[in-house]
């Protein structure tokens, strides 16, 4: 079922407003005052959008994130709904799977992986903001769903949501690194390797040393991201919408 949070959420939006952007209408002085209005409602806006988005998170959730993957960890993107059903082919996603993914933002491609391919799935991710976001999106979702998804706060390679934790009995493992550092990577392989459930991987960048146990397949994956979506031309249709390379790696199996 969905794990709640425990206790409020970091920020509303409004205090959002105020902990990750400067004064709005700062500097904006001698601008009239309709305009200036404007301006303001524009950009507050914008930043109302950021924050249902899950771009725009507290300071101090950037700082947490950055100390666990790196310097540009904390921004956000995501894969879209046509980019998980060509990542959920690919992998031969079923309902006998149980989708894990590391660093779940607003639980999107959980959802997903649930509706589309009936799989069981198990997100974490470490911005309280994003995943409170996430858990309040799942309570609209049908029951169906809502039974078989697992929404956790927390670091998605720490110790104890691997083995008999949350990520423990993940078959297929999603992991939008395009910005995890090194370490970070390490971490996740090494929680991966000893996670007997675990057949697939699919990440957007690759581990620096492998997977213990695991084949990096040499042809790699191709799907839709938010970003490459932003940058499409709209004018060649969606088929022209660039793809991100992914990363698969299989389990070999034993030999004994």
């Amino acid at each position: 079922g969905t794990k709640t949070s425990h206790g409020p959420m970091v920020a509303t939006m409004r205090t959002l407003v105020l902990l990750c952007v400067p004064a709005i209408g700062f500097g904006l002085g001698s601008v009239p005052r309709a305009s200036r209005e404007c301006t303001e409602r524009a950009r507050l806006r914008e930043v109302l959008d950021g924050c249902a988005q899950g771009r725009v998170i507290a300071r101090e959730e950037v700082a947490a994130i950055t100390a666990v993957g790196g310097a540009h960890s904390a921004r956000y993107g995501e894969i879209t709904a046509r980019g998980l059903s060509q990542l959920g082919r690919r992998l031969g996603l079923s309902e006998s799977d149980v989708f894990g993914d590391a660093g779940s933002g607003l639980g999107r491609a959980c959802r997903q992986a649930t509706t589309e391919f009936g799989s069981s799935s198990r997100g974490v991710e470490l911005s309280r903001t994003r995943h409170d976001r996430a858990v309040a999106l799942l309570r609209e979702a049908d029951r169906s769903v809502r039974d078989r998804v697992t929404l956790s706060y927390g670091d998605c390679a720490a110790e104890e949501l691997w083995g008999s934790g949350r990520l423990g009995d993940a078959t297929v493992v999603w992991i939008a690194s395009q910005l995890f550092d090194e370490t970070l990577m390490s971490r996740l392989a090494n929680r991966i390797r000893t996670a007997d459930s675990v057949r697939a991987v699919a990440t957007l960048r690759p581990f620096p040393d492998g997977i213990q146990g695991f084949e990096r397949q040499p042809d790699e994956a191709s799907v839709e991201m938010s970003w490459t979506v932003a940058r499409a031309d709209p004018n060649r249709g969606l088929d022209a919408t660039p793809g991100v390379p992914v990363c698969i790696y299989l389990r070999v199996a034993s030999s004994a």
